[in-house]
């Protein structure tokens, strides 16, 4: 017979600059079925800070599944955790709003601490929250859980940070509307173009019970040949989770991504929670669907002399806020695009910056729901900075 395959052995980080811990245990009553929770956590911190290494702890590994980290920086959290009596919320597919940055980092079984090459990190910005949205399996007896989260710091901003945002959600279907019929078994198509040159790093994409299939595909500007970035042909909820790639894929400016997901509403989907099938729309219910997909990216950048920072990945107010730090004089122009270049805002143009930070804050009243870009241009030497934002209904989530 075949040995069973070990996994790696877990590597832990060492000497964390800060460690978040849930305040009280969370008890699995029991019971076999699995259960969706989402723990606020705060940061307390007083400064933007820079992640440069990463590791989340579960505290009881026979039960924890998977850990999704989502940050926030408003309040909107507030109200869904004081809902649940017990310690933190419950929350299906997702935080249950549109938070400022989803899936900022996630976690699986045999995962090891996360290092980041030299020149890379995460954004965590001041007074964020985490919240940690965990997913509990069935077990026969009461089980408690006290997990953390461990981090080092970088002494500075890194060259490149690495966001995640949801990138293929309802504003770019092809074949809207999202809408599963009772006995249906519909596909849908969703396609974007990328703006400039990004180096991603991992997919993860989101359905609920009636998602059967993924096919998530990039379509260079002068190629015909389709390369593939993801493909599930059994997709299962429960086992979801951040498909990182061995290298990073440069997607170059001008590429198609397209993602295919085809959904069962019929009674032969066993996990189909209809009996018998009803219709469904969007929503992060057990009786709504999604088709999200998450992209964890980062953006070459050219820029040395002016940076941005204090921007939110998803923006759901429709006001664009970010600070700029310039180190020396800078003569610069801004704009906000949408990824097809068919919606643009001119922020300002050739405005004189002397050094130190200065807000920059843009109204995107107007302007329709889906993925856009701030960009930054030196007039002096043409450094850049560009910086992908998702214009959201606040319900998007919910």
């Amino acid at each position: 017979p075949i040995p069973p395959l070990k996994p790696p052995p877990i590597r832990h980080l060492s000497d964390p600059d800060s460690v978040w811990a849930m305040s009280e245990s969370f008890e699995q009553y029991g019971i076999y079925y699995d259960q969706y929770r989402v723990f606020v956590i705060p940061t307390h911190l007083t400064e933007d800070r820079y992640v440069q290494a990463i590791e989340f702890v579960p505290g009881n590994p026979k039960i924890v599944r998977h850990c999704a980290i989502s940050i926030d920086t408003s309040d909107r959290v507030a109200p869904l955790d004081a809902w649940d009596p017990q310690y933190g919320y419950f929350s299906f597919g997702t935080v249950g709003f549109v938070p400022t940055e989803s899936r900022w980092y996630t976690w699986r079984p045999t995962q090891s601490a996360t290092e980041f090459a030299a020149g890379e990190g995460l954004f965590l910005p001041r007074n964020a929250r985490l919240l940690v949205h965990i997913h509990y399996g069935p077990t026969g007896i009461p089980q408690k859980d006290s997990s953390q989260i461990r981090v080092k710091f970088a002494p500075r901003q890194p060259d490149r940070l690495r966001f995640t945002a949801p990138l293929i959600h309802p504003y770019n279907l092809s074949n809207p509307p999202f809408f599963v019929p009772a006995g249906a078994r519909p596909q849908f198509h969703a396609t974007f173009t990328v703006p400039f040159d990004l180096d991603v790093y991992g997919l993860f994409p989101h359905a609920h019970f009636l998602g059967r299939k993924w096919e998530i595909f990039a379509v260079e500007p002068e190629g015909r040949q389709a390369r593939e970035l993801l493909k599930i042909s059994d997709w299962d909820f429960h086992w979801k989770q951040f498909f990182e790639f061995e290298h990073p894929v440069r997607l170059r400016q001008g590429t198609r991504v397209h993602v295919l997901t085809a959904y069962d509403n019929t009674p032969e989907n066993l996990l189909n929670p209809g009996d018998p099938p009803r219709e469904m729309g969007w929503g992060k219910r057990m009786y709504q669907e999604m088709m999200l997909v998450f992209f964890q990216f980062s953006v070459p950048e050219t820029a040395s002399d002016f940076g941005i920072s204090g921007t939110s990945v998803n923006i759901t107010r429709p006001v664009f806020r970010a600070n700029l730090q310039v180190r020396k004089k800078q003569t610069l122009s801004a704009r906000i695009s949408d990824f097809d270049g068919s919606h643009e805002r001119i922020l300002f143009e050739r405005r004189h910056f002397r050094r130190g930070t200065h807000q920059i804050q843009a109204s995107l009243e107007g302007l329709p729901h889906g993925n856009y870009y701030l960009q930054l241009k030196s007039e002096s030497d043409g450094q850049t900075i560009n910086r992908i934002f998702v214009f959201a209904d606040a319900h998007l989530m919910d």
